[in-house]
């Protein structure tokens, strides 16, 4: 399938916008981020501000709009690999706050394993990342799950552990947009594959 333009295409699915580096796909996030904030949803944005930080959808999203609220990464210690619990990180951050949008910043662990030669290190600090993304979804489902809601993450890593929370999310009718350089981790069966060429 390929991407024509209309916003549209985005809703009802979950979508896994496909291109390289500087094909677009930000943009037409930053416009499914206009088009779900005017049509009422509550948006999970997720990003990792490294690279190209002037381009990043979540510091766009924090000066264009004032009903977000953007959460760091949290210390090691309150990433859990197992037990997740609904009261786990980032339920003291955004329990009893009704935001339009939860912009979740994953950058500290990735950041770290770029800065550190130890392969090792570098391997149990991106444990650390995709661990986080998997509880902020857990923890955060329940506080959006009666909402018109939608989950938009920016070139996030998409691992086989998301694919139940995924499910999950679904069946309360919340669709992810997701962007990736290549699809080789992107299930036909969950996604709906737009190629920018």
């Amino acid at each position: 399938m390929y991407y024509c333009g209309g916003l549209t295409t985005f809703i009802g699915s979950n979508s896994a916008i496909i291109g390289k580096r500087e094909s677009g796909k930000t943009t037409i996030l930053k416009k499914m981020m206009t088009h779900c904030y005017e049509n009422d949803y509550t948006i999970i944005l997720f990003d990792s501000v490294t690279d190209h930080a002037e381009q990043s959808l979540l510091l766009d999203t924090k000066k264009r709009y004032k009903d977000s609220m953007v959460i760091p990464s949290p210390s090691r210690e309150e990433i859990k690999f197992t037990n997740i619990k609904n009261t786990s990180f980032p339920f003291c951050l955004v329990d009893k706050t009704d935001r339009r949008i939860y912009s979740f910043n994953v950058t500290k662990y990735l950041e770290e394993g770029y800065e550190t030669s130890d392969l090792q290190n570098r391997c149990t600090l991106h444990q650390y990342y995709k661990q986080l993304v998997i509880q902020e979804l857990t923890v955060m489902l329940p506080i959006v799950a009666k909402k018109k809601c939608i989950v938009i993450m920016d070139e996030i890593e998409f691992t086989t552990e998301m694919h139940d929370i995924v499910k999950k999310y679904n069946s309360f009718d919340i669709q992810f947009v997701i962007t990736q350089h290549h699809s080789e981790n992107i299930p036909n069966s969950l996604f709906d594959v737009l190629l920018i060429l």
